[in-house]
């Protein structure tokens, strides 16, 4: 009989399990990768941690920096504010694209429009 009395053998303490952790071909650790950008950012758009993609986790992190660009606090609460406040001026979303691809192509284009507009503004300038 065993030390833990009264136990049946399937109730009794067992090592615990451990998740695998498989390797990328980049190296990092596909269980970590998902830290690159805030647990906020997932529950907003939606996106499962367990099924997330490059293509994803890139379209998350630009979207992050982009939120960063011209706050001088980074802090979590303002990022999602200003993301929050874009998506209410971008109006409501179409039924045939998710919220975070509306919200990604949004800030590619936004991205590109202030680069023209430097680009502009310096040649203005040269002449």
């Amino acid at each position: 009989m065993s030390n833990e009395i009264g136990l049946a053998k399937s109730a009794q303490s067992a090592e615990p399990t451990v998740a695998p952790v498989h390797e990328d071909f980049k190296g990092a650790s596909t269980n970590e990768r998902w830290q690159e950008v805030p647990m906020d950012f997932y529950k907003y758009f939606n996106v499962d941690i367990v099924a997330l993609d490059d293509n994803t986790l890139n379209k998350l992190k630009f979207i992050k920096t982009w939120a960063e660009e011209g706050l001088e606090d980074k802090d979590i609460l303002n990022v999602m504010g200003k993301l929050r406040t874009e998506e209410t001026k971008m109006g409501t979303s179409n039924w045939w694209q998710k919220r975070l691809d509306r919200m990604y192509d949004f800030t590619k284009l936004n991205s590109q429009i202030n680069r023209l507009l430097k680009e502009k503004e310096y040649y203005n300038g040269v002449r």
